[in-house]
């Protein structure tokens, strides 16, 4: 059976993980809180394959009889771009000082 370990960008790792459809298992407990840095993740099979992902998203950590169960997906340039964006404009809006609406 293959397993996967999965390295974030700040080095927690998640070793002997199977797959379940595009879940992750695993038998050792993980919370959301565990995935602290997504801004690089690293995937390694147990076959030698290496999948990385850039700006990485955590869709959620479910608990089953068998396991934890999570799911990863990379971020479209889309996503990436609209959240740069996001974050330009909050940060010129607080250095000058300017009130943002959210709506």
């Amino acid at each position: 059976m293959q397993t996967y370990t999965i390295e974030l960008a700040d080095g927690k790792t998640f070793e002997n993980l199977t797959m379940n459809g595009n879940n992750y298992v695993s038998q050792t407990e993980i919370t959301e809180d565990d995935f602290t840095d997504l801004s690089h993740v690293t995937i390694t099979g147990s076959d030698g394959s290496v999948e990385e992902m850039d700006d990485a998203e955590l869709i959620q950590v479910s608990r089953y009889s068998d396991g934890w169960y999570f799911i990863l997906r990379a971020l479209s340039q889309d996503e990436i771009s609209k959240r740069d964006v996001e974050a330009q404009t909050f940060y010129t809006a607080m250095m000058t000082d300017t009130l943002i609406e959210e709506g």
